[in-house]
C-alpha cells in the first residue's frame, strides 16, 4: 500500500471519529430515525430532523425526508400525512404530501424532502406522527410505515426521541 493511500485512509478514519465525537454534543436538534435491524434494510421510510431546539411557544422547523428503494418503479407514489397533537400548532410546510419515491423517478430528489414548521403551545409530553403509504397504482397500497416523535416532558430544549412505528406489507 502506498504512502499516499495510507494517509488518505487515516485522514478518513480520523474525520469519521471526530464527527462521531462532535455530533452528540450539538444541541441543535435530534435525528429521528429508527435503529437499523440486523440484516434488514428498509425498502421505504420517512424520517424527521429537528433543525433547532424544541421550545415552548417558539417556531421549530423539522426537515422531513421520504425514500424508497429501487424495487419501486418510477411511477410509485407515496403519501405522507402528518398528525399534529393537541397543543402543537402547524405553522407552515406540507402536512399532506404526495411524492414519487423511486430513485428512478424523473422528479428531482428535492421533492422528497421539505421543511415543516410547528409551534408547541403547551408544555408536557406529546407525539407527532408521520405516516407514509406507498401506492403502485389504482389505489393499491403496497407498503405502509409510520414515525412517532415524542417530545421531552418539559418541551423546552430537550431533544425529541423516536419511537418505532409499524411496518406492514
Amino acid at each position: 500500500m502506498s504512502l499516499t493511500c495510507r494517509a488518505t485512509r487515516r485522514a478518513g478514519i480520523l474525520l469519521a471519529l471526530l464527527a462521531g465525537a462532535i455530533l452528540p454534543l450539538c444541541p441543535t436538534g435530534a435525528l429521528a430515525l429508527p435503529p437499523p435491524r440486523p440484516g434488514v434494510r428498509p425498502d421505504s421510510g420517512v424520517s424527521a430532523y429537528f433543525m433547532g431546539a424544541l421550545r415552548y411557544l417558539t417556531e421549530t422547523s423539522i426537515l422531513v425526508r421520504v425514500w424508497g428503494s429501487p424495487q419501486y418503479d418510477s411511477l410509485a407514489v407515496g403519501t405522507v400525512r402528518v398528525e399534529f397533537p393537541p397543543g402543537v400548532a402547524w405553522v407552515s410546510g406540507d402536512a399532506l404530501r404526495r411524492v414519487q419515491i423511486s430513485p428512478y423517478s424523473a422528479r428531482p430528489m428535492s421533492d422528497r424532502s421539505w421543511v415543516l414548521t410547528i409551534r408547541p403551545q403547551q408544555t408536557g409530553r406529546w407525539e407527532l406522527k408521520l405516516d407514509l403509504q406507498i401506492e403502485l397504482g389504482a389505489g393499491q397500497i403496497t407498503d405502509e410505515t409510520n414515525l412517532v416523535i415524542t417530545s421531552s416532558s418539559a418541551c423546552r430544549s430537550g431533544p425529541a426521541r423516536w419511537s418505532p412505528g409499524r411496518a406492514r406489507r
